[in-house]
C-alpha cells in the first residue's frame, strides 16, 4: 500500500492506520452506525500513537466516500480502473490529533469483549 501512496503521504517515523473494511448494514444506515464505530476508531488510534487513518474504499461506493467526507477526510489517492470507472481505487486520509477528538458528535456506548 504505501508504495502506491509514497508521494502524497509522510510515513517516515509516522504510524499510520490503514483500514478498508468498513460498512453499515443496509437496513441500519442513516442511523449514525458507521460514525459512532469511525469516532470510536478515531479514539483507539489516538489513544494508541497514531497520526493518521488512511482508507481506500471503491469509487462506486458513493454513500461511504460521502460519509467519509462528512467525517473529515480527505481524497489523497484516485487510481482509475481501466475499464469500469466504478471500481476505480479512492484512498482518503485524516491527520489525527486533538482536534479530531473535540469534533466527535455521536453519542455512542462501547461494550468490550471481557
Amino acid at each position: 500500500m504505501s508504495s502506491q501512496l509514497d508521494d502524497c503521504v509522510d510515513f517516515h517515523g509516522r504510524r499510520i492506520l490503514y483500514q478498508w473494511i468498513g460498512g453499515t448494514r443496509s437496513d441500519w444506515r442513516g442511523q449514525g452506525h458507521f460514525r459512532a464505530l469511525t469516532e470510536e476508531q478515531e479514539s483507539w488510534a489516538i489513544d494508541n500513537g497514531f497520526d493518521e487513518i488512511i482508507a481506500k474504499t471503491k469509487n462506486k461506493f458513493y454513500e461511504m466516500r460521502s460519509t467519509l467526507a462528512q467525517l473529515n477526510f480527505d481524497v489523497i489517492r484516485f487510481v482509475p480502473h481501466p475499464i469500469d470507472i466504478g471500481e476505480s481505487k479512492v484512498f482518503l486520509s485524516k491527520r489525527l490529533g486533538q482536534h479530531v477528538l473535540d469534533a466527535h458528535r455521536s453519542r455512542r456506548t462501547v461494550t468490550r469483549a471481557g
